[in-house]
């Protein structure tokens, strides 16, 4: 069930009901979490103490009655305003010995890790709030839910790619908070993280089991970041063209066939020798 079915169907339903009802749970704990409320353990699906602390909190912040999810906190919680993330401690940057050994690792220059974070994020991996960066994909949010939700929220599920959907910085983050409602793993999946912009959908290749421990590793540092890239590069059989400075093929692997459409290897060309002159 979700929020929207609760409004919809003029629906009255007790904390207790959100015990065995794990999709709804988890878009109430989304959106809250949203609003700026603080849940610790996040948006697991699970119902529990937690929970129930910061479903009230929200309740008592808008006047709602508590222990109650009816019309009226369903449309409220859908129309809440979404605010950034409460910055939890300073991140910690990467150094010259990060890059130095990565650059190790992969066997290449360090001018050439440099070139690839340039890039991709524009040499950083959070925004001023403490949030990583993020851009939101609409097509793989399509691919990953058999395009479903194309009607319903086309701003986010789109059969094509449409470059007009992305909003930037800060409001990606929106995007990402409105497809976490209707599919968590699948909105994770479907976007990219950090300072290398790796895809959710890739955690496999970067060396973790599962989406939320790839999030969860990209929230903590640009350091976590970095390792995650190094496990990417490594899985993809890409270190080669970094090693060589084969931007081309490099950009392939990496960005897909439409690095050409958006010259990403003249641009890690050009950021190579502005470093590798520095």
């Amino acid at each position: 069930m979700k929020l929207e079915d609760v409004s919809s169907q003029n629906l009255s339903l007790t904390y207790d009901d959100l015990i065995k009802d794990k999709e709804l749970t988890r878009q109430i704990q989304t959106l809250v979490m949203g609003t700026g409320v603080p849940l610790k353990g996040g948006a697991d699906g699970n119902y529990g103490k937690n929970t129930k602390g910061a479903i009230d909190t929200f309740a008592a912040n808008h006047k709602l009655t508590q222990g109650v999810i009816n019309k009226q906190f369903a449309d409220t919680l859908l129309q809440a305003p979404q605010v950034p993330a409460p910055v939890a401690k300073a991140i910690a940057k990467l150094t010259d010995q990060d890059f130095s050994d990565c650059a190790t690792s992969l066997d290449c220059q360090i001018a050439a890790v440099r070139a690839v974070v340039a890039v991709e994020s524009a040499g950083g991996g959070f925004l001023p709030d403490g949030r990583p960066k993020i851009l939101f994909e609409a097509k793989y949010f399509h691919k990953l839910t058999g395009g479903k939700f194309d009607k319903t929220n086309p701003n986010i599920s789109s059969p094509v790619w449409n470059k007009n959907l992305y909003k930037g910085g800060a409001r990606e983050w929106d995007r990402l908070n409105e497809a976490l409602a209707l599919d968590h793993d699948a909105a994770l999946q479907s976007a990219s993280w950090g300072l290398f912009q790796i895809m959710g959908a890739n955690y496999k290749l970067c060396g973790f089991d599962n989406v939320n421990d790839f999030v969860a590793a990209m929230e903590k540092s640009e350091g976590d970041q970095l390792k995650a890239f190094i496990g990417f590069v490594k899985s993809n059989k890409l270190d080669g063209f970094l090693r060589t400075r084969n931007w081309a093929s490099f950009a392939n692997g990496y960005n897909g066939p439409g690095y050409k459409k958006n010259q990403y290897d003249v641009k890690l060309a050009n950021a190579y020798n502005k470093y590798a002159k520095a």
